[in-house]
C-alpha cells in the first residue's frame, strides 16, 4: 500500500518513514505519476538502490517548477531520489575536507548540478557526461569570478566540484558505484578529525 515513490529494499531508519497519500504534499504526487516507474531510465530496482535514476532526478527537476524543488533530504527521499544517494549526500557530501555544509546547501548544490541543461542532455544521450559535468563547475566559476558581490546563484563551488568528482561514471539509468560504498567516506572520517569549518 506504499506508494512507489516510497518503497525501498533496505529496512526503515530513524530518518525515514512510510508515509500515506494524505501526508505527502500535492505537487510531490502530481510529479510521482509524471515519472514512470516501470521505464528503466527514470527508475531504478536492484538490491542496493530503488529510486530514481541520474536520468529520473534531472527529468523530474526539468518538470517541476524550482519553487517547488525539496531544500532537506527528506524532501529528496519524497522526491524519490533512493536512500543510499541521500545518504551519500547526508553522510559524505555535508562534511567534506573537513567543511561542515549544512543541509539546505547540500541538497541546494546536488539539484544544480543535475537540473543543468547540459546534464539532462547528456544523461539522455548517454554521452559526454563528464565533460558535461565539468563545464558545469567552470560555468559556475566563472559566474562567481565576473562578480562575486553580484551572483546570480548561491551555490558552493567547492561541494559542487567534489560531488562531480564521485558521480563521474554515472549513466542515465545508473549511480556510480562510488555513491553506494559512499566514496570519499574514508577521507572524509579522517578529515573530519581535523578542526572543522562551517558553509
Amino acid at each position: 500500500s506504499v506508494p512507489a515513490v516510497f518503497r525501498t529494499v533496505r529496512e526503515p531508519s530513524i530518518k525515514f518513514c512510510a508515509m500515506d497519500d494524505t501526508t505527502i504534499p500535492a505537487f510531490l504526487r502530481k510529479r510521482d505519476q509524471i515519472i514512470d516507474h516501470q521505464d528503466r531510465r527514470y527508475w531504478a530496482e536492484s538490491e542496493h538502490y530503488s529510486g530514481l535514476t541520474p536520468l529520473g532526478v534531472s527529468e523530474w527537476l526539468r518538470i517541476t517548477p524550482a519553487s517547488e524543488w525539496p531544500t532537506t533530504y527528506m524532501g529528496l527521499r519524497q522526491m524519490g531520489v533512493g536512500e543510499w544517494l541521500v545518504d551519500w549526500l547526508e553522510l559524505v557530501m555535508a562534511n567534506h575536507q573537513g567543511t561542515l555544509y549544512l543541509e539546505p546547501k547540500v541538497v541546494e548544490a546536488f539539484l544544480y548540478l543535475m537540473s543543468r541543461r547540459d546534464t539532462y542532455e547528456s544523461l539522455a544521450k548517454s554521452e559526454g557526461l563528464l565533460g558535461a559535468l565539468k563545464s558545469t563547475v567552470l560555468r559556475l566559476r566563472g559566474m562567481f569570478a565576473v562578480d562575486p558581490a553580484d551572483r546570480s546563484v548561491n551555490i558552493d563551488v567547492v561541494l559542487v566540484e567534489a560531488m562531480v568528482a564521485v558521480l563521474d561514471g554515472m549513466t542515465a539509468s545508473a549511480w556510480p558505484d562510488r555513491v553506494f560504498s559512499m566514496g570519499g567516506a574514508v577521507d572524509e572520517v579522517r578529515d573530519a578529525r581535523e578542526p572543522a569549518t562551517i558553509a
